[in-house]
């Protein structure tokens, strides 16, 4: 499947490269967390959606008589940049042009990531103590393939036993599948 720490950390990696500022980002959604002091950026899962059917195949296992059940299936997932503090709109755009880059986007091609679309670039300054907090946020929408596998277990026995009535007289039958 498509875990959200893997895209959050590899979408926090970009915008670290982008605006050349190693550890710019935060860890988004940690509650009760001090925010930094300085300029930032948080990185949010929205949504991850199902697009078409999933496809499932089933492959024997060599070693025992069971069936794994691989599936996979083409996933668009939508994940929010918030910038928070000084030059939060300057630093939006700039990351939000820079996602186009060759350099960038063979970085998305690496991780097995498409570059879908993103959002235009909104101005969602705050009251925040005794003043503003300049903010602003984007979306992104990438392509993946999810893939998920599970092992079905081979029935290596069965034991049914029947009970069969007529004519007033009870049968009895026992069979056994190995």
């Amino acid at each position: 499947m498509i875990l959200e720490e893997t895209l959050n950390n590899f979408l926090r990696d970009i915008v670290n490269l982008l605006l050349a500022s190693p550890e710019y980002t935060i860890k988004a959604k940690q509650k009760g967390a001090p925010r930094p002091n300085r300029s930032y950026a948080a990185i949010d899962l929205i949504s991850d959606i199902r697009v078409g059917w999933e496809q499932r195949e089933l492959n024997n296992n060599l070693e025992d008589e069971d069936l794994t059940e691989n599936i996979t299936g083409m996933r668009e997932i939508m994940m929010s940049v918030s910038f928070y503090r000084e030059g939060s709109i300057d630093n939006a755009r700039k990351v939000r042009t820079g996602l186009v880059r060759s350099s960038v986007q063979e970085l998305f091609k690496e991780a097995k990531l498409g570059y879908v679309r993103s959002s235009e670039v909104r101005e969602i300054s705050e009251p925040f103590q005794k003043g503003w907090e300049q903010r602003s946020q984007f979306d992104i929408v990438l392509s993946a393939v999810g893939k998920d596998s599970d092992i079905i277990t081979s029935i290596s026995s069965l034991d049914m036993s029947m009970e069969y009535q007529a004519r007033g007289l009870v049968y009895n039958s026992t069979i056994e599948v190995q």
